[in-house]
Order: C-alpha cells, then sequence, then structure tokens
C-alpha cells in the first residue's frame, strides 16, 4: 500500500508566499487604476467631439432672425406677447429632392424680380411669389391657394424647397449663409394664426421647422404681401 506523500513547507517558504501573493495583488489594482480613467477620457473626449461637430440651428436661426428686421416688425405689431426670440425646435425633416430642367427666365421688368432672394455665391435664386401670385396682363393681382419655395439652380435646374397649401403662406425669407436658407410665414390653425419659420439646408435636402407660441384671430393671410410688394397692384 501507497503511503500518503506531504511536502513540507517552512514557515520562512510560507512568509515569502503571502509577500508575492500580496505584492501582485498591489501591482493589479495599480494597473486597473490607471487603465480605467483613462478609457472614461477617451469615451468623454468621443462624446464631446460628437456634440461639437453637431450644427447648432438654434443659432443659425438667430442669425437668420437679425437679418429679417421688417418681418419680426411686422409680428411684433400683431401683439405684445410676440417675442422674436421664443421660436423653438419642433422637428428635423428629411426630404427627397424634387427637380426638373426650368431656366430662371424673369426678365428685370417682370414686377417680382425684385423680390427674388439670390444665393450669396450664385449659386442660383430663390422664390417665395411666382407660385402664389398671379398678375395679369393689365398688372393686376390674383392670389393663388397654394405657395412654394422654389429654387432655380445655377446648374439650370428647378428645385422645391418647400410647398403649402391653404392653410398657410410663405412670406419672406433671407440667405444666412450660403448653405442656410431662413424661410418666414405663417400657418392657420382653426381661427388661429401661427408665425412660423423653416431653415432649410438645400445642398442636404432637409429642413427645420420652428414653432412659436404666439396667436392671434386677427390676421389677413395675404397682409405681409401687401406690405412688403408695393409695387404691385392688389385687389382691394
Amino acid at each position: 500500500m501507497l503511503e500518503p506523500f506531504f511536502i513540507k513547507v517552512s514557515y520562512q517558504d510560507m512568509t515569502m508566499l503571502k509577500i508575492k501573493y500580496f505584492l501582485g495583488s498591489i501591482f493589479y489594482l495599480l494597473l486597473l487604476g490607471c487603465s480605467g480613467p483613462q478609457e472614461g477620457r477617451q469615451e468623454t473626449g468621443g462624446s464631446t467631439d460628437t456634440l461639437l461637430s453637431q450644427p447648432n440651428y438654434e443659432q443659425i436661426l438667430h442669425m437668420g432672425i437679425q437679418k429679417m428686421p421688417r418681418w419680426i416688425e411686422h409680428w411684433q405689431m400683431q401683439g405684445r406677447d410676440f417675442d422674436k426670440m421664443a421660436f423653438k425646435m419642433h422637428r428635423k425633416t428629411d426630404y427627397e429632392a424634387l427637380e426638373w430642367p426650368e431656366d430662371y427666365v424673369m426678365q428685370s421688368d417682370y414686377p417680382l424680380k425684385a423680390h427674388q432672394f439670390s444665393h450669396p455665391e450664385d449659386r442660383g435664386v430663390v422664390d417665395l411669389y411666382d407660385y402664389k401670385i398671379d398678375i395679369g396682363a393689365d398688372g393686376r393681382v390674383g392670389l393663388n391657394p397654394d405657395s412654394e419655395v422654389a429654387y432655380f439652380r445655377a446648374n439650370g435646374m428647378k428645385e422645391r424647397l418647400l410647398f403649402m397649401g391653404p392653410s398657410g403662406v410663405f412670406e419672406d425669407a433671407v440667405w444666412v449663409t450660403g448653405a442656410h436658407l431662413l424661410v418666414a410665414g405663417h400657418v392657420q390653425e382653426g381661427e388661429y394664426y401661427l408665425p412660423r419659420l423653416w431653415l432649410i439646408l438645400p445642398d442636404e435636402h432637409k429642413y427645420i421647422e420652428f414653432h412659436h407660441p404666439f396667436s392671434t384671430t386677427q390676421y389677413q393671410s395675404e397682409q405681409y404681401l401687401r406690405k412688403k410688394l408695393t409695387n404691385l397692384n392688389f385687389p382691394q
């Protein structure tokens, strides 16, 4: 019969093993302490870079508002509760480009020619009024129920950026930058008229809609058009 086999370990050997185990544990904890914060900094840095790379649409909006004092003053006259800084982002919409070949043919003597919005880098012209307004041979003005924002690009293509039915009107616009077009107007919901802004990025085929808490029942749909387009013969 085989007898049990024992390994004799001295007191000194046991002490050395405990010391080695203790030192190894400390070294492992130090490694964890060094790697943990580094990973945290990397994640935070990536998140910050993502936030910084996102466009600040509200900042671009406020830049555009400063370039439309006539439209802002018009809506301030509709009620003391209208605050130009109260527009809030409502939604962002990606749209499919709707375009077709069509040259920009407005002659210098055409009544709406003076009210077009030329791209600041000569990439084309935006029109808000030609779809809405009919001008007869006698110069009298008629209003269509629908409205559109049309972009006549320098490459000979016409693109529809926005379209709205009888529930509203596109009233004014401004190029904030070469990539951002701000369109101002109103919509009607029941008996209430509400100011609206659309920040359009034509090259990216998307727009951001901004709503305002102000509303009024004392408004005429073509009121701003009459005020701005003073060279037109609107019906009384």
